[in-house]
């Protein structure tokens, strides 16, 4: 078991450095115990929320970033509930793939931010409020903003450069 994992880990970490130098390219990887999440997980309708919340419970977003989105204290629990080896597996799995997509974010000079509520007012030419919480939503993931754009939902898991720049009309030079 620990022989299997330092070559899982090891083959993780040679292809995000790869990735990251943009020889491999990689192809999204989704654990078998974790919840089940398909391209409508990521659609903003399913985030959008016409509710009166309290303005204490929102977060406000009115600049160019991406958004880290990581599981609250439910949805932790709800992973615990899981046994410790599946929790483990998913919060690594996470994590790793999250921190794939800062690795790249940063490198491209895109500011990110942490959820801090579960409701985010993105304000710009027009405004979304998303509650980032709503059930059979995916734990982790990614909302890039521009003031000028619609905010759109992102899968950390296999972001590559070319998701990016496409999105923050970044040119490559």
């Amino acid at each position: 078991m620990i022989i299997t994992r330092f070559i899982f880990v090891s083959m993780v970490a040679f292809l995000a450095t790869n990735a990251l130098i943009g020889q491999v390219k990689l192809t999204p990887f989704v654990p078998i115990d974790s919840v089940s999440l398909d391209a409508n997980s990521f659609a903003i309708e399913n985030y959008l929320t016409q509710r009166k919340i309290e303005r204490n419970l929102i977060q406000k977003v009115d600049f160019k970033c991406a958004v880290l989105i990581y599981p609250d204290k439910d949805q932790v629990k709800d992973l615990e509930s899981q046994g410790e080896e599946a929790y483990n597996t998913i919060v690594d799995d996470g994590n790793y793939y999250q921190g794939m997509a800062i690795g790249i974010l940063d490198s491209l000079h895109i500011k990110t931010i942490v959820a801090k509520k579960r409701f985010i007012l993105f304000k710009g030419k027009q405004q979304w409020l998303l509650d980032i919480r709503k059930k059979n939503l995916p734990y982790w993931n990614l909302i890039f903003f521009m003031p000028n754009s619609i905010p759109t939902i992102v899968d950390a898991v296999g972001l590559e450069f070319d998701t990016v720049n496409k999105y923050f009309n970044i040119i490559e030079k």
